[in-house]
This record gives C-alpha cells, sequence and structure tokens, in this order.
C-alpha cells in the first residue's frame, strides 16, 4: 500500500491561504470534508455557520459534546473576522485543547 504523507498544520495553513487567494476556498474546503470522509468510515457529521448565526460559545459547546451518530465531527465556521475580541478568546481556549474527533474550519470575509 501506499504510503500518504501527511501535511503538517504550517503547510495546510499555507496552502489555504494560497487557495483563498485564487478563490478556490470551497474546493479546498470540499477536498478537507472528502479526506476527513475517507478517513472515518463510521460517518462524519456536518455543520456550516456564519459567526453572525452562531455565537461562539454554543460552538464550542458542538465541538467539544461532538456527534452522537457520527465517529466525526465537521464545522464549518464562516465570517470569523466579525468575531468580538472575548468571542475569540474563547475560540482560542477551544482550539488549545481541540476534540480529537472534531475537525473546524474557520474561514473569514477577507482573504
Amino acid at each position: 500500500a501506499a504510503k500518504t504523507e501527511k501535511l503538517n498544520i504550517s503547510e495546510v495553513i499555507a496552502l489555504f491561504q494560497i487557495l483563498l487567494q485564487i478563490g478556490q476556498k470551497d474546493d479546498f474546503i470540499q477536498e478537507i470534508l472528502l479526506a476527513v470522509k475517507a478517513a472515518n468510515p463510521g460517518g462524519v457529521e456536518e455543520h456550516r455557520y456564519r459567526a453572525t448565526d452562531k455565537n461562539v460559545s454554543d460552538l464550542v459547546g458542538l465541538m467539544l459534546n461532538g456527534s452522537l451518530f457520527s465517529d466525526m465531527l465537521f464545522v464549518v465556521y464562516s465570517d470569523i473576522d466579525t468575531l468580538k475580541k472575548d468571542e475569540i478568546r474563547r475560540l482560542k481556549e477551544y482550539l488549545s485543547e481541540p476534540n480529537p474527533n472534531c475537525v473546524c474550519v474557520l474561514t473569514s470575509l477577507e482573504n
């Protein structure tokens, strides 16, 4: 079997920034989702929220609790550039110890 080389987080961020600049953000998120689904045959529960529609506390609660029906939770949280300082602080707290059964993709309106 062929060995799959994993990217480290800085390589993923750099690739994501390049794709943002050429307008392929949605395609890249879809690729991430497909990879997560391939790695989790027990299923992936998907959620997509805008920061203006879902507060950070509720989002963090969802991500900490995980999915009841699938092995993995996949969350896209967009427009994070609209978050207030206390919301950013709460999100950073979660990201310092994230749920290993949750993939969270954060996007902003700005490139």
